[in-house]
């Protein structure tokens, strides 16, 4: 006669909603190919301004080589303070928020911060833009740990690698585009004129 009566107003009881990864065990190889490629190009667009940083530098006013040289590092590593500074906060809104939205919002928030650099009239805009830049990203981080959640446990080590070989690739090919790029661009702009006329 221990039993407790059960009142008719208690809650009832619901069944446990699935996992972040039962949820997603059917996404996660999707979600990761789209992380690669995130990464990927992130990096690429973060790393292929490395060759031609000190001619726009340069251009923007700059003149003493060895102000050059400083402030192309300072543009350079700008980014990667913003992202040391806001990792932590973004990482506490994708816990809130869930990590998909803030990898959208890392990629829309370069994107356009990125475009915008091409328009910036003095080495501090670029300066600032890179640091924006860096504070508005964070895709990289956010990508290793969506995929390192979602994905089996067995399966955890092979996909962070791919992931991280994604991310080394753009730092990699990132450079060699910058440098091929502008070249590519220029003989292109000349053939057009050349066509043109």
């Amino acid at each position: 006669m221990n039993q407790t009566a059960r009142s008719p107003f208690a809650p009832a009881l619901r069944p446990a909603l699935p996992s972040y990864v039962e949820r997603n065990e059917h996404y996660w190889r999707r979600n990761l190919i789209v992380c690669v490629f995130g990464s990927f190009t992130t990096l690429v667009s973060l790393s292929m301004l490395l060759p031609f940083l000190p001619l726009c530098v340069q251009q923007l006013g700059v003149t003493s080589q060895s102000a050059v040289i400083e402030w192309s590092g300072i543009a350079f590593g700008a980014t990667f303070l913003g992202t040391a500074l806001t990792a932590p906060l973004w990482g506490r809104l994708a816990d809130r928020y869930g990590r998909k939205p803030m990898l959208v919002r890392a990629a829309v928030g370069m994107a356009a911060v990125m475009s915008l650099i091409g328009v910036a009239h003095s080495v501090h805009q670029l300066v600032a833009l890179r640091l924006i830049a860096g504070l508005v990203g964070g895709y990289a981080s956010a990508s290793t740990v969506m995929v390192g959640t979602q994905v089996p446990r067995e399966r955890a080590g092979w996909a962070l690698g791919v992931l991280s070989t994604g991310a080394l690739a753009g730092s990699l090919i990132g450079p060699l585009v910058g440098g091929v790029l502008p070249g590519w661009l220029a003989g292109f702009a000349t053939r057009s004129s050349r066509a043109a006329r």
